[in-house]
């Protein structure tokens, strides 16, 4: 793994820490890959990486900008509720006003606001939407 994902990744965990949000302890290779396996879904390796440190906030936890990074459970749930259909989402921004996720075979991350038929790219990979949302999480929000 990219040492500097490492760092982002430490960065993001210790400003959720910092400012009071509370995560999922991270899920175990086993759990990692029978969660891939059932959705058919293999996604970026640092999505992975960070899975495997933490899955997602508690019980719908958001942080000072109201961004809420979802479980692997919710991950989940929200695929079998078919919202959106392309994508595998990770992320939400203000009680599902809009959501962050993957296209099959695609590192990039794409942003779907709810109502809307478009989808839109706000990151390279997965890497790269941890750095904006350290930065200046509000860009994201196209």
């Amino acid at each position: 793994m990219d040492p500097s994902f490492q760092d982002t990744l430490d960065q993001v965990i210790t400003s959720w820490k910092t400012h009071g949000v509370t995560c999922n302890p991270g899920v175990s290779d086993t759990t990692l890959l029978a969660f891939e396996q059932a959705l058919a879904f293999s996604g970026d390796p640092a999505f992975a990486a960070y899975l495997r440190r933490v899955n997602g906030f508690t019980d719908f936890d958001w942080d000072e900008a109201m961004f809420s990074f979802w479980s692997t459970e919710r991950i989940a749930q929200e695929v079998a509720d078919g919202h959106p259909a392309e994508l595998l989402c990770f992320a939400d921004h203000c009680i599902n006003l809009c959501r962050f996720g993957f296209r099959q075979n695609d590192p990039k991350i794409y942003l779907h606001y709810q109502h809307q038929e478009d989808i839109e790219v706000v990151a390279d990979s997965f890497h790269d939407f941890l750095k904006i949302y350290l930065l200046a999480p509000f860009s994201l929000l196209k």
